[in-house]
């Protein structure tokens, strides 16, 4: 008990900030526009300070990358849409939803106390900590020729894998939509090519299938990228250079072949996440230049899917970026529980049953299915905080975000005490991004789609490989022993 005492007296600042967070978020249930906008930029700030500070010391972490997708995606026009009672979303609106303020601000802030129980814990100190890690160099320990051999057959494979995939889809959507992009009616041919690609509105069975198929252009073929990129950053070799840029064009091109933007996008700040990670720092320069080239490529697919006035092209970029996650997130609150019960965990379930073959593609179906009012075209993602308020409420949002909290601060703290390996920082970058994707989608999406799962199974496989080759290499030095 002594030794808890202490720990909180070292923090006594930060229980400070705790209460006052909690006071806030106890009164915020009502009162005038000012009131509101000052206790919604206060609690919003005050978890932007701990993250930044407490969470990694101005390092890139997942609490980072999450609390980052969550501003831009969620937290700007979702400001704005309680302020204007919802108008223009897709479901329900007109009068002030105090729930989906509470959630989101509550949310976030139980996000900073799950961060803040994790740092307490594990007697972890941010800036001290990540200044010896900065001080400590890089090692290599996965070069020996058995490991590249390894790495080289795990990328032939999710090549052939891709591969078969186009040729059982028969056309990719985006050579097809560049052949026609001086003929008319561009748009409807782009979006009819992505939904026929993408299998959407067919049965379940085939929704999955490409699902399945993802999952090699979508994280092995980016791992394999990262593992040759974390080499180049460690021995500045032209060779390595130049393989890590046509493996990136290469990947680049199979994320982009359905027309869909966000897998780009992924790859795009999952490179970003691992030299970040390397250097130890985020760079203002570096991280325009990644967001600049983000944004390019995502106005390029915009525009290769029909929207030839610049204008338009802008509009629906911001309009993507900044509204169509918001836009479920708020009519989900809408939505429940006034139009549908609370489901008990029935959404997560679902989630993990549409992983598996069968006729059920999981919540993120079905919320599209209630929330557009039309059937068998497509997904409805949301992030965390949306499941879990289908599911248990608000409660569910404020626990749920207090757990998500501990555990991206507890990988954190472990990455950063671990020994400065080549193929961990690999295999940090890629966790890293699927946590930070909390802030966008569910969390069985995040195990199973954005590659953690994956992640693990690679590194298992890549694992019992190099066992293999090394007991090889072995068996032969022990044979030329015996012979001479």
């Amino acid at each position: 008990m002594n030794h808890l005492a202490g720990k909180l007296n070292r923090h006594r600042d930060l229980l400070g900030y705790v209460l006052f967070g909690l006071i806030g978020c106890f009164i915020m249930s009502g009162g005038e526009n000012v009131v509101l906008f000052i206790l919604s930029i206060t609690i919003y700030g005050f978890a932007a300070w701990i993250v930044l500070r407490h969470a990694g010391g101005f390092a890139l972490t997942p609490a980072i990358l999450f609390f980052l997708f969550f501003t831009i995606f969620t937290y700007i026009s979702g400001l704005e849409l309680f302020f204007t009672n919802g108008q223009d979303v897709s479901y329900g609106g007109g009068e002030r939803n105090y729930v989906f303020y509470a959630a989101i601000h509550g949310g976030i802030f139980t996000f900073a106390v799950g961060l803040i129980l994790a740092t307490l814990c594990f007697e972890f100190s941010p800036r001290e900590e990540l200044a010896r890690f900065r001080r400590t160099p890089w090692r290599d320990e996965y070069n020996r020729p058995g490991d590249y051999i390894a790495i080289t057959l795990i990328w032939a494979v999710a090549l052939f894998m891709t591969l078969l995939f186009i040729i059982n889809q028969g056309f990719i959507p985006l050579l097809q939509t560049l052949k026609a992009q001086s003929g008319e009616r561009i748009y409807e041919l782009a979006l009819a090519a992505r939904a026929e690609f993408s299998r959407y509105g067919r049965s379940a069975g085939e929704y999955g299938f490409q699902g399945y198929f993802q999952q090699f252009y979508l994280i092995i073929l980016p791992f394999v990228t990262l593992f040759v990129a974390s080499r180049y950053l460690f021995y500045r070799r032209t060779f390595l250079l130049i393989l890590w840029f046509v493996l990136g064009i290469l990947t680049a091109f199979f994320l982009a072949m359905s027309l869909q933007r966000w897998p780009l996008m992924f790859f795009i700040v999952l490179n970003y996440v691992l030299y970040a990670s390397y250097v130890g720092r985020i760079r203002i320069s570096h991280t325009l230049a990644f967001i600049t080239l983000a944004l390019s490529l995502f106005g390029f697919l915009t525009y290769v899917r029909g929207l030839e006035d610049f204008a338009m092209v802008v509009d629906w970029v911001q309009r993507r970026i900044f509204w169509v996650n918001v836009d479920v997130l708020y009519s989900l609150f809408e939505m429940f529980p006034e139009h549908f019960p609370f489901f008990g965990g029935q959404a997560i379930l679902s989630d993990i049953k549409g992983i598996l073959p069968g006729p059920d593609v999981g919540f993120a179906r079905w919320l599209y299915d209630a929330l557009y009012q039309t059937y068998g075209n497509g997904t409805a993602s949301t992030m965390v905080w949306g499941e879990l308020y289908a599911d248990f409420g608000l409660a569910g949002v404020w626990i749920g975000s207090l757990l998500v909290g501990f555990i991206m601060q507890m990988f954190y703290i472990v990455f950063i005490r671990s020994e400065k390996d080549l193929f961990g920082l690999v295999i940090y970058a890629m966790l890293t991004m699927a946590l930070g994707m909390l802030g966008i989608a569910n969390p069985v999406a995040v195990l199973f789609q954005y590659g953690i799962v994956t992640t693990l199974l690679l590194v298992v496989a890549l694992e019992v490989m190099r066992w293999i080759f090394e007991a090889q290499s072995l068996h032969q030095v022990a044979g030329r022993a015996v012979a001479g």
